[in-house]
């Protein structure tokens, strides 16, 4: 006789809740039957010498009762993922999914949130790239990948995964606010090559956690590993919209308290230290990407624009003060020198009498 080990008693209850949760969503589907394991003592009949040879084989257990525990914990493991994977697609197909308080507590159990941002960055198999280990022409052309826009149903789930995570109710605040690390975390693998991920979906989440969780945030993607998810993840996608305006929510955030701004102003101080000025003019002399380097001048402008609004703002921009700003100005001027006459050319201008006037 085998008993169920703890790890399989709390995977047992744990699908429990999420298989009726299953039955109450698919509104198609008959009436499944409930599938509790019954105690393995219940009505047994063992005399005591039974229950005492029992006894001695739980303290001693065979070679292969371990065996026998051990695929069945690996098949209740694969069960519960198998299970939560459905309930997570059955929710996000529906018309307009509810986030009640049995939805909330299914979503905070280990592992169901990970399911949940799959829909929203919908990675197509599995590719081990590192994307800050390369050059910036090579992630300008992994940025520039095929995105699957034909999959209607996936992105009708993405749509809602989006809605959830930008709700604004208690239950969506609860479950926003108990997964932030592992929201924002897999929020960023929508930048990988193999993500079909919609970066509209994207950015409307983005820019509701800079709101909600400001200060997280800025630790996060500019304070935290030399602001590897900001300069290698985000900077290649500005020719998207929805990232160049992430990527300006981001570090003008609104003071809405001290803290924010003091975090902010360490964030501005932590990206002048990498020199954000010069690897901006780095990407806008960017040669055979002029989508790209026409982006690159936008957000130059826009951020010196931005910095003379905000309270200590030349924290930002103090590379002009240094040996260096000479040589951006001067990197400007032969820009200018050298392009005829068009858009690129006039905004080069803007750029540089505004760098000029801030200098």
């Amino acid at each position: 006789m085998r008993r169920l080990s703890n790890e399989e008693n709390e995977r047992s209850s744990q699908n429990q809740p999420i298989q009726t949760l299953i039955t109450e969503l698919d509104s198609h589907s008959n009436t499944q039957t409930k599938n509790n394991a019954e105690d393995p003592c219940k009505n047994s009949n063992d005399d005591e010498e039974e229950v005492e040879v029992e006894m001695e084989e739980e303290e001693k257990p065979s070679d292969n009762q371990k065996r026998k525990e051990s695929t069945s914990s690996s098949s209740t493991d694969a069960d519960f993922k198998s299970t939560s994977e459905a309930l997570i697609k059955k929710l996000l197909q529906l018309s307009a999914p509810r986030l009640d308080v049995k939805i909330v507590g299914v979503l905070l159990l280990e592992g169901m949130m990970d399911i949940f941002m799959s829909h929203i960055t919908r990675l197509d198999g599995y590719l081990e790239i590192d994307l800050k280990a390369l050059q910036l022409p090579e992630q300008l052309t992994y940025a520039a990948h095929q995105r699957d826009v034909e999959d209607l149903k996936a992105t009708k789930r993405s749509y809602h995964a989006m809605e959830i995570l930008c709700g604004t109710s208690a239950n969506h605040f609860w479950v926003q606010d108990s997964r932030f690390p592992v929201i924002a975390s897999h929020l960023f693998e929508i930048f990988l090559p193999h993500s079909h991920g919609n970066l509209n979906h994207f950015g409307k989440i983005f820019q509701h956690f800079v709101r909600r969780h400001p200060c997280d945030m800025l630790q996060l993607i500019i304070l935290q590993d030399n602001a590897t998810r900001f300069f290698d993840y985000m900077l290649p996608y500005i020719t998207e919209g929805p990232v160049m305006d992430s990527v300006l929510s981001l570090i003008f955030v609104r003071d809405i308290n001290a803290e924010t701004r003091e975090k902010r102003e360490l964030s501005h101080g932590r990206l002048q230290e990498l020199k954000f000025l010069e690897r901006l003019l780095e990407a806008v002399q960017v040669k055979d990407r002029p989508r790209f380097s026409e982006a690159a001048e936008e957000l130059l402008l826009r951020i010196i624009e931005e910095a003379s609004q905000v309270d200590n703002g030349d924290i930002l921009l103090r590379s002009l003060q240094s040996s260096t700003g000479h040589e951006i100005i001067e990197t400007l001027v032969q820009l200018i020198v050298q392009k005829p006459p068009s858009k690129e050319r006039a905004l080069t201008i803007n750029v540089l009498k505004a760098l000029v006037k801030r200098k």
